[in-house]
């Protein structure tokens, strides 16, 4: 659960960077302390319904649109638990192995897709 919240906490502050907003600026449109929006936003506080809907509405964002958003970042963020928990029982050889592989598809993806763009 405490992931989930996480994931609101992280998109409002994704979406309020994207509309180029300081905290500052956010907080007095959605009239909360400057301090409660810093707090949400690291996750040492977590936020209300009330809180959520203000800073929505502050942002002029529909709240279909925000559940759009947080469908792609739970995904995101679940693609990240797999490979922590892939990660975890590995030894210092097999994670080595690991991230030179990754490093490499990664390159190899890259390559690809500009040799596509041609």
């Amino acid at each position: 659960m405490q992931n989930e919240l996480y994931i609101v906490a992280d998109a409002i502050k994704a979406l309020r960077e994207a509309r180029g907003l300081t905290q500052e600026q956010l907080a007095e449109k959605a009239d909360i302390s400057v301090s409660h929006l810093a707090k949400i936003e690291t996750h040492a506080r977590l936020m209300g319904m009330k809180t959520y809907i203000r800073l929505l509405e502050a942002m002029d964002i529909p709240i279909k649109e925000h559940f759009i958003h947080m469908g792609t970042a739970k995904k995101d963020m679940m693609l990240k638990e797999k490979i922590w928990y892939l990660v975890q029982d590995c030894d210092e050889r097999e994670t080595s192995l690991l991230i030179y592989s990754i490093e490499g598809i990664k390159k190899g993806l890259k390559e690809y897709q500009q040799d596509s763009r041609k």
